[in-house]
């Protein structure tokens, strides 16, 4: 069971990352369900909340030393 839990992690944070750029434009839970939706996996409403509270609401925003901003997902 912790693979396919970790598989799942591991999809769902490779779509998350793709939608990075776009991230400010979208509710924080709508994401989340839509990154499910996107990626096919079936989920209850606590895994998706879950995932939103561990990957979503800890997203940081980094500065690099020339001053570039850009958004990480902790995984």
């Amino acid at each position: 069971m912790c693979k396919v839990i970790l598989t799942k992690s591991s999809v769902l944070i490779g779509a998350l990352r793709k939608r990075l750029p776009d991230l400010l434009t979208y509710n924080g839970k709508e994401l989340a369900r839509m990154l499910f939706e996107q990626s096919r996996i079936e989920a209850s409403d606590t895994e998706i909340m879950n995932f939103y509270k561990k990957y979503i609401r800890t997203i940081t925003l980094k500065a690099d030393l020339d001053g570039n901003f850009s958004l990480e997902v902790k995984s």
